[in-house]
């Protein structure tokens, strides 16, 4: 993997893993937050298995807000 692809790795999780935990979505933080190591360490080896795991939770977090606004529209 090209070193600036580790650095965007890391900068986007760091990102998006502090923005997660201000927005109370703290489910994705934890796998966010070791994409982020990994990318600040150049090392990138399990990164697909994480990030399988952030997805799994952003998947999780984009159906409780889609039921949500559905329930409160109706409501």
């Amino acid at each position: 993997m090209k070193e600036q692809s580790v650095k965007d790795i890391h900068f986007m999780a760091h990102k998006l893993g502090g923005s997660s935990a201000n927005c109370g979505m703290i489910s994705i933080v934890a796998p966010l937050r070791e994409l982020e190591a990994q990318g600040y360490k150049g090392q990138v080896t399990e990164a697909e298995g994480v990030y399988r795991q952030v997805r799994h939770e952003w998947d999780r977090i984009r159906a409780f807000i889609a039921d949500y606004l559905d329930a409160a529209h109706k409501g």
